[in-house]
């Protein structure tokens, strides 16, 4: 995965490694980034600043599919027929 700052002439890469079929991105107001990887069935997390990728505490996730963050921080994710939220605060 990369990124493109506005203005930027180059791309960063990303340490976001082992995802199998990323479907959807997000990116928080503080930078984190979140993107959902299908074939894992897992949401990763690549926090502003950091060097590695952490998975979200999403429990029974089978194949997420979107992501998206509010304004909060509340995380929500498509898996299925279904959407899940997780608290910032989680």
């Amino acid at each position: 995965m990369v990124f493109l700052s506005a203005g930027a002439t180059y791309q960063t890469v990303l340490p976001l490694t082992g995802l199998a079929s990323p479907t959807g991105v997000a990116v928080d107001a503080t930078g984190d980034v979140f993107v959902a990887d299908y074939q894992n069935g897992r949401v990763a997390a690549l926090r502003s600043g950091a060097d590695t990728a952490t998975v979200v505490p999403f429990t029974g996730l089978d194949r997420p599919i979107w992501v998206a963050v509010r304004a909060t921080g509340d995380l929500f994710v498509t898996d299925g027929d279904r959407v899940l939220q997780l608290p910032h605060d989680s």
